[in-house]
Parts: C-alpha cells; sequence; structure tokens
C-alpha cells in the first residue's frame, strides 16, 4: 500500500512541475510578444491660426520630455494629438478704459489656453491664469527668471540664455524638475562641462564654433538631449566626435550647418 501510495505521490509531483512549466511557458510567450510590445502609432497634426501647417510622428514620445516649436517657443508635448497654436504679443493700454493689443513673438496660446510668454516683452502681473503656463522664455534678466519661478507653478520648461562665464550661476537657480532649453554664447570645451552638470536639458543651442571634437564627450552625459543645435561644427566633426554624439539616444534633431537666416 505504502509503494502505491509513493507511486501515486511521485506522478502527482511530476504531473504538477509539468503543469508548471506549461504554465511559465505561456507567461513568457505571453510577456515577450512583439505585437504586445509594439507602441501604437500617432501622430501629432499641428496647426497655426486654424491651418494644417505640418504632421509629425510621434509614436514614441514622452509627455513633457519631447518638445515641438510652435513658433518662437519651445513648447513640451502634452500628449495630444493635435495642436492649433498662435504666437501673439499681449499688452494692456489704460487710457479711458483697457484695451488689448497683439503682436507676434511674445505670448503663446496653443488650443485656446496661453502656455508660454517671453518675460522680457511682457509683465507677469498681466497673466490672468499663470497656472497655465508651462514654457517660459527669460532672455538676460536674474529677476525674471525669479519671478517666473514664483508666479508661475506648473512651469515644465525654461528657454534662458547664459554665456561662458555664468551657466553655473544661472542655471542652479532653476529647479531640476523643470527642463531646461539652453542658448549658450560663445561656447567653449569649458562650456560644455559646466553644461554636462544640468541633466535636465533638453535643448541646447551653442553659439560660435569655439569647441572642439574632444569637448562633445561632455554632452554624452546629456542622456535625455532632445535638440542639438552647433552652427558651423559640420566640417569640423571626426569620427570621434560623432561617437560622442551617438550617445544621445534620445536626440529628435540634430544641426551642424551654419545658420541660413
Amino acid at each position: 500500500m505504502k509503494k502505491m501510495l509513493k507511486a501515486a505521490a511521485i506522478v502527482l509531483l511530476a504531473l504538477a512541475a509539468a503543469l508548471g512549466v506549461l504554465s511559465c511557458r505561456k507567461e513568457v510567450e505571453v510577456t515577450s510578444s512583439p505585437v504586445q510590445d509594439a507602441p501604437q502609432p500617432r501622430t501629432l497634426r499641428i496647426y497655426c491660426d486654424g491651418v494644417l501647417k505640418r504632421e509629425i510622428d510621434v509614436t514614441d514620445w514622452e509627455v513633457n520630455e519631447d518638445v515641438v516649436v510652435l513658433g518662437y517657443f519651445y513648447y513640451p508635448w502634452q500628449g495630444e494629438d493635435s495642436i492649433d497654436y498662435d504666437c501673439y504679443r499681449l499688452m494692456s493700454l489704460i487710457d479711458g478704459g483697457v484695451e488689448e493689443i497683439w503682436d507676434r513673438g511674445s505670448v503663446l496660446r496653443v488650443n485656446g489656453k496661453l502656455v508660454g510668454i517671453n518675460t522680457n516683452y511682457v509683465d507677469t502681473l498681466e497673466i490672468a491664469e499663470p497656472h497655465d503656463v508651462i514654457t517660459a522664455t527669460v532672455w538676460d534678466c536674474e529677476e525674471c527668471l525669479e519671478v517666473s519661478l514664483e508666479k508661475f507653478p506648473n512651469l515644465v520648461g525654461i528657454w534662458v540664455s547664459v554665456d561662458d562665464s555664468n551657466i553655473s550661476k544661472t542655471l542652479d537657480v532653476i529647479p531640476q524638475d523643470i527642463r531646461l532649453y539652453v542658448f549658450c554664447f560663445d561656447a567653449t570645451n569649458r562650456s560644455l562641462r559646466e553644461l554636462s552638470k544640468f541633466l535636465n536639458i533638453r535643448i541646447l543651442y551653442l553659439e560660435r564654433d569655439r569647441i572642439t571634437n574632444c569637448g562633445l564627450r561632455h554632452l554624452a552625459k546629456l542622456k535625455e538631449l532632445r535638440w542639438l543645435r552647433i552652427p558651423g561644427f559640420y566640417d569640423k566633426i571626426n569620427s570621434k566626435g560623432r561617437k560622442y554624439l551617438k550617445a544621445l539616444h534620445k536626440l529628435r534633431s540634430l544641426n551642424l550647418y551654419y545658420r541660413t537666416t
């Protein structure tokens, strides 16, 4: 009798093991299915004042990380399938009443909502819904930067200009959870070394040509960089420089040519 029970137990264990193997195999097959893992294609349609301007493949884009150029602004993508924008300057004149004057370049509206400002042209106190502003442009104005950070609590990105002398001084003021869109004047290899400390840089424009291929190694640290502009560097780049740039796996746009405008 004991032999029969022992034999039955062995059979049950073998059967349980076999079922377990089958179950594991089935689970592996499901989770590794290329059809299931493949992202669904997505297209972003961009309109300006109701007119379709272009379409962009955003299949693998990330909200707040990837950026769309809308007029004079860099707009952090919010997951939209379509964007209708306009860029204007808003001023309030008090002369027997309040009048709104619109001029291109200083305010960004997306789908009817004011989401971006240029603090050099627009008084932040004029913005009725500061919580809607997610992108700001600040040029050579420390006070404007401080006011923007205080006034707009939901900022996703800031376009700011720096040079070799004030990179850390300026960028250290900005919280690390805010993405940086940086224009660097008179860039040098030292500039690149300083900039590489700020892993929240998403856009980088390097003006002038005092950088070398060896200096590009610093940029390889910016793993989340989406846009890179180094006008006039195309004729200077070599295999070493290309190697460093290839490390930027999330780069969407690279331009090493001279500006044509």
